[in-house]
């Protein structure tokens, strides 16, 4: 989820999944500030089992943007 504080925005949101696989993108009506995906599967094992760097990135009608890596 995140905050927007205008109420009427809608939103793209774009998930990196980090693994060269393609982004996935949600289009999230005005008002909505929650999302899920039905799933990603990692096909590949990172070297060590290291994790993979997973980004998303929001967007508003504005085009005001906020992006988080984990």
């Amino acid at each position: 989820s995140f905050v927007d504080p205008g109420t009427l925005d809608a939103h793209t949101v774009v998930i990196h999944w980090g693994d060269g696989s393609s982004d996935t993108t949600l289009n999230l009506a005005a008002g909505v500030t929650t999302f899920s995906t039905s799933g990603h599967t990692f096909l590949n094992n990172r070297a060590s089992d290291a994790a993979y760097s997973v980004g998303v990135t929001v967007t508003d009608g504005i085009v005001a943007s906020a992006v988080s890596r984990r």
